[in-house]
């Protein structure tokens, strides 16, 4: 049976270079020390249960990949399923945290553009929104292209 200062000394051994090998497998380094962090919670509160039949070093490098793995999986299926509940207009699916910020900024930036006069208005929709050139926005509204660059 393990006890503290077994668990002690190898978290202290191995922590770091299990952080190292988690970042790089998912470019983060909060969700590497998450990972490394759970991996050796779950060997604590298994420990009595474990049974280890390669080194300790390989079973906890192991252990990051397969948890590492199972969050990238992770991830990638809620994004498939948020983009599924967009395509559907399933707005009621789709109240997630990024939805609410992603509509009130949407909401931001129209007030801030209906704010703007008219002419400077429809010279920013056609630049940033249609992607027009400012040779194409002069000719659509008949003014010069300076007074279009001037405008936004």
């Amino acid at each position: 049976m393990w006890n503290k200062t077994c668990f002690t000394f190898l978290f202290n051994r191995y922590y770091s270079g299990l952080v190292v090998y988690a970042r790089h497998l998912l470019g983060s380094d909060e969700f590497a020390e998450d990972i490394v962090h759970d991996v050796f919670a779950s060997l604590w509160h298994n420990r009595s249960s474990l049974a280890i039949n390669s080194s300790l070093k390989h079973y906890l490098f192991r252990a990051v990949k397969n948890r590492s793995l199972n969050y990238l999986n992770h991830l990638q299926v809620k994004s498939d399923y948020q983009k599924t509940i967009l395509e559907k207009g399933d707005v009621a699916g789709a109240l997630t945290w990024e939805y609410y910020v992603e509509v009130e900024l949407a909401s931001t930036i129209d007030k801030a553009i209906n704010k703007l006069p008219p002419q400077c208005r429809k010279v920013f929709i056609m630049s940033r929104f249609e992607d027009k050139t400012t040779k194409e926005i002069a000719e659509a509204l008949a003014i010069s292209p300076r007074t279009v660059e001037k405008t936004y």
